[in-house]
């Protein structure tokens, strides 16, 4: 073979059955060449490819995830990229290739790896470039294949100071989830994957770090045989690390913003010392910003990790803030224990510019810049000790909108209301950015964000706060967002259903929607599919139940959007059955309407748990049998809610709710009327008749509608 081999690797590379050698070279030859074992111990060279740069190294894997192995390369030497070759038609094929643009001066290293990053049972392709000078694009980059032979870029972490090497993919952490390690300054850095994005975990100081002065290979295994992976270091040293948790001390701030308030966000300064306890902390910081208007106001310690520190001295000059933290003054205040967690929050305002023609943008952070010099980064520990944590350079992402702003004129009033009903049923502008029109932080936009920004116009319900709708795979994981304004889960159960149509007098077809719910609704968002070949026309009106409100809808191309709302948020839907929208259609065959999305919300914006039935139980939404449902919560504190279900052929039917003592005494009768068929929802506050709170312990309670008859228990736990 050739001089200059920098890596090898053995697998199926034409999926024959048998394995091939792949070798990567360096000077003086450079590309890499495929071998095929031909008898004992020799070897005949069946591919070469010459493409004039460093390859530094080569990897045999499933790359595009359909069950036959790809080859990957990092040539590299003034540039890098990353190349996928795959055998194909009897001859290797170049499938992709990109560049990562490192540029001059010379790239030293760039590696590449194979494995599932993010746990989601698909392989991406792991990347690592490091380099001397004043490289911007160097570190660290996953890739994940899309379609067909794409690739795109998934995540990266660049910078004149992320130079990096020794990438390697295993379950780091011995947690089930694999993780990705690479060593950065003197650092061994693991990052796993959250649901949304990548973290750093673990960041272990080592000796011999620095890329050509002694380090040589880092590997994942099971190395002492004990059910668990080691972290393996071989430099001047040969060294064994497990995965359990951070190594030194880290410092570092959040990746993402919290909107606040319009024009104000917060971020967050952690961190993570799971070895030493702290006792006092100087923290400079330095931070760069294109985000227009953006300046540092204030910082706070509220809720912690150093809330109750006796000194906490703050110092911002222009882009520069200095804290200096000592737990103790003389008040007995303990240090720091170990751990992981805030212990600032910065605040910048940011105000709105309705001409802004970016959505976004980024805060860049360091501790290099900071002058005087006795104003450095430093930790104490509660021994006296000083030392230097670790600070992970990073970026805080900025939205830059103001939250419920859907129309962008900076201000929030009737006119976002409206703006987010035409882009809901009536095909209208989207929401720019999107985010803006999600105020209830949800992930989607919806009825119930319509509802939500009526709440807090006229009725004082919680201000709209930072939307997700541009990241659904984040719904029901939003920062705060339903803990901090008290939404319920859901509001009851409710039924929705078609009924059969009936021909009108005119020879249009008429179908009615109908719905069944136990509480008040306060807006309704239905959107059905159908066949426009077979449909031509098909017009919504409101009926004697929903005819306090107001309708939005369209008809287009095989979709009918319709919204049920008051723009006052005064007037709401009873409980109770009944027809909800009446659909006048014209068509040869109506058949092939059917719902596709029912959101229904009460007043305050919480969705019911919807039942869509199915067209043959539709005729009418009356239920057929008496029901009493188990109340929920259960065990409760102070208050819960009780479900029943009417059903009966007269138009009403004299019903009783009651509660009970364990001793068969009357507590508190909740319902004594007569109720037509239907679904309803009753709330008990744990207070007896006299409006006395009852003593915490085993109720029942008990229903009894015309003949039927039933009780169920539950318990009150104070």
């Amino acid at each position: 073979m050739d001089e200059g081999i920098a890596d090898l690797a053995i697998g199926d590379c034409d999926n024959d059955g048998e394995n091939e050698l792949v070798v990567a070279y360096t000077f003086y030859w450079r590309g890499f060449k495929i071998y095929e074992r031909v008898g004992e111990c020799q070897y005949e060279e069946s591919f070469s490819h010459y493409n004039g740069k460093d390859n530094f190294s080569v990897t045999i894997a499933d790359c595009d995830n359909d069950d036959s192995l790809e080859i990957v390369i990092t040539p590299s030497v003034w540039g890098t990229s990353v190349c996928v070759w795959e055998y194909r038609d009897g001859a290797y094929q170049e499938v992709w290739c990109d560049s990562l643009d490192t540029g001059p001066p010379y790239t030293l290293s760039a590696v590449g790896t194979v494995g599932d990053t993010d746990n989601d049972g698909d392989n991406e392709i792991l990347v690592t470039t490091y380099g001397n000078g004043d490289q911007s694009a160097r570190g660290t980059y996953v890739f994940e294949h899309t379609v067909g032979d794409s690739y795109e870029l998934d995540w990266s972490d660049t910078g004149p100071e992320k130079g990096s090497h020794n990438p390697f993919i295993a379950d780091i952490l011995n947690d089930g989830d694999n993780e990705f390690l690479f060593v950065r300054d003197e650092h061994l850095l693991v990052y796993s994957y959250t649901g949304s994005v990548y973290d750093t975990l673990v960041v272990q100081q080592l000796p011999d770090a620095t890329y050509g002065t002694g380090l040589n290979a880092v590997y994942v295994g099971d190395s002492d045989n004990d059910g668990k992976n080691e972290v393996i270091v071989a430099g001047n040293t040969l060294q064994a690390y497990e995965g359990s948790g951070p190594g030194v001390d880290t410092l570092f701030v959040s990746t993402n913003s919290v909107c606040l308030a319009p024009d104000l966000m917060k971020v967050t300064l952690n961190v993570h010392n799971l070895e030493d306890t702290l006792s006092a902390m100087t923290i400079p910081l330095h931070y760069e910003t294109a985000c227009p208007g953006c300046s540092l106001t204030y910082v706070d310690f509220d809720s912690t990790r150093i809330e109750d520190w006796e000194g906490k001295n703050v110092s911002i000059n222009g882009d520069t803030v200095v804290l200096g933290l000592i737990a103790d003054i003389g008040g007995g205040t303990p240090p720091l224990p170990p751990g992981e967690g805030p212990i600032a929050y910065i605040y910048f305002s940011i105000p709105c510019d309705p001409d802004n023609v970016y959505d976004s943008c980024f805060i860049a952070w360091d501790t290099t810049t900071v002058q005087p010099e006795n104003q450095g980064l430093l930790f104490v520990d509660n021994q006296g000790n000083e030392f230097v944590p670790y600070f992970e350079p990073g970026t805080t992402f900025v939205a830059l909108y103001r939250p419920g702003d859907v129309n962008g004129n900076c201000s929030i009033n009737i006119g976002d209301v409206l703006a987010l009903i035409s882009y809901l049923y009536k095909d209208g502008a989207e929401p720019c950015p999107l985010d803006a029109g999600d105020p209830s932080g949800d992930c989607t936009i919806d009825i119930g964000d319509v509802l939500y920004l009526i709440n807090y116009l006229y009725k004082g319900g919680p201000p709209p706060i930072c939307g997700c709708a541009s990241h659904p795979e984040l719904a029901g994981n939003c920062e705060g967002c339903n803990d901090q304004h008290g939404l319920q889960k859901t509001a009851g159960l409710a039924q929705i259903g078609l009924v059969n149509p009936k021909t009108s007098k005119e020879g249009k077809f008429v179908m009615m929607v109908d719905g069944s719910f136990g509480v008040e609704v306060g807006g309704v968002q239905l959107e059905l599919g159908y066949d426009p070949k077979e449909i031509k026309s098909i017009v919504p009106e409101l009926t004697d139940r929903t005819e306090d409100l107001n309708l939005y809808f369209s008809a287009k191309d095989g979709t009918l959007k319709i919204g049920i709302i008051d723009l006052t948020g005064e007037h709401l839907i009873p409980a109770g059955e009944g027809p909800l929208v009446k659909l006048s259609l014209i068509g040869s065959d109506v058949t092939s309407l059917e719902f596709k999305k029912v959101i229904l919300v009460d007043e305050k914006a919480t969705p019911f748990e919807v039942t869509i039935l199915p067209k043959e139980e539709a005729t009418s939404t009356q239920p057929r049998d008496f029901a009493l449902m188990q109340n929920h919560p259960n065990p409760f504190n102070p208050v819960t809610r009780i479900q029943f279900t009417v059903a009966s052929e007269q138009s009403s039917v004299p019903t009783t709710l009651r509660i009970y003592n364990i001793r068969g005494q009357l507590v508190r009768t909740l319902m004594n009327e007569s109720k037509i068929a239907g679904t309803y929802e009753v709330i008990w506050d744990g207070k007896d008749d006299r409006g006395k709170e009852v003593a915490s312990g085993v109720y029942f309670y008990k229903i009894k509608a015309g003949d039927f008859t039933e009780a169920k228990k539950m318990i009150l736990m104070k």
